[in-house]
């Protein structure tokens, strides 16, 4: 593994813009294409900066972290009860790291998912989805990172103003397979949107049809198997071979949605990078940084 990564030329970085363009023109096709009801594509490019890192309270270097993410999906009504989804999804997280920190030089997810929601009643629905796929370091991007993440969660229509829901992720990759879920959303007024949840916790204000200018809390990351031999343990630690990391940051940020044609809108935002960590779970083994600026912009397509 390099040990100046931040240091590396910016042809690096304009090949990963570049393929985030190529992909997200894609994506866009793909989701298109798909046959259903209201098909989607979404794009993201986030990028945060460096900030001093470490393990065993001991500064070891630096990390900076750029990503880019991927989706498509489409759903079928079979009847007034019961709606299908089926997505597509690939995000790919690179990472620049100076001294001897023993992370991977990037993080890839490339998922399918599927889902049914059932609706007992117009304020009651139940939704199910697996998310079968790989999630490895680059390095070894194979069946062993082969899983399947599931989620049920159940949603309850209070009154016109308010939702809530709950539920439960399960991923065997995770340290805690089971994470509770709960949340809600909640029309403060006409144009002011409240919504309470994960990955995103955002309070919204429409200026006009199609422009939002909003407030954040967001959260990135997942559970990845680890198999990379340049990844290699401080003294005294396990080796970190056919091993799992969960991988997060936390962002605090605002920004800004605009339309730029009929089924195509942008966004932007900015912020600070709260939390960021590679944890080791079965290895005792958590690295972390200090929080840095970050920002975000992406592209929703509807057809």
């Amino acid at each position: 593994m390099s040990t100046n990564r931040l240091s590396q030329p910016h042809p690096r970085r304009r090949f990963r813009l570049f393929r985030f363009l190529i992909v997200t023109f894609g994506t866009a096709a793909i989701a298109h294409a798909q046959p259903g009801q209201s098909p989607t594509a979404d794009a993201s490019f986030r990028f945060s900066a460096g900030s001093d890192a470490e393990f065993g309270n001991v500064q070891q270097g630096e990390i900076e972290t750029s990503s880019a993410a991927f989706s498509t999906e489409a759903t079928r009504a079979l009847s007034e009860k019961l709606r299908l989804k089926l997505g597509l999804s690939y995000q790919e997280v690179f990472i620049d790291a100076t001294g001897s920190l023993p992370v991977p030089d990037s993080l890839r997810s490339a998922k399918i998912e599927l889902g049914a929601t059932w609706s007992f009643s117009p304020q009651v629905s139940v939704s199910l989805s697996a998310r079968p796929g790989i999630s490895s370091d680059g390095e070894s991007f194979d069946g062993d990172g082969f899983h399947v993440p599931t989620m049920l969660i159940a949603r309850w229509q209070v009154n016109r103003a308010l939702t809530l829901f709950g539920g439960a992720i399960y991923d065997s990759f995770s340290e805690d397979e089971f994470t509770p879920l709960f949340g809600f959303r909640w029309q403060a007024s006409p144009r002011v949107v409240v919504t309470l949840g994960a990955p995103r916790t955002e309070i919204s204000c429409e200026l006009r049809e199609g422009h939002k200018l909003f407030a954040a809390a967001s959260f990135q990351g997942g559970n990845y198997h680890i198999d990379d031999p340049a990844v290699t343990p401080p003294p005294g630690y396990p080796s970190l071979r056919d091993t799992e990391v969960s991988y997060r940051e936390i962002f605090l940020g605002a920004g800004y949605a605009w339309p730029l044609a009929e089924n195509l809108s942008a966004e932007v935002e900015a912020g600070w990078m709260a939390d960021r960590r590679f944890d080791y779970n079965d290895r005792g083994l958590v690295v972390k940084t200090d929080g840095a600026p970050t920002a975000r912009f992406s592209l929703k397509a509807r057809f």
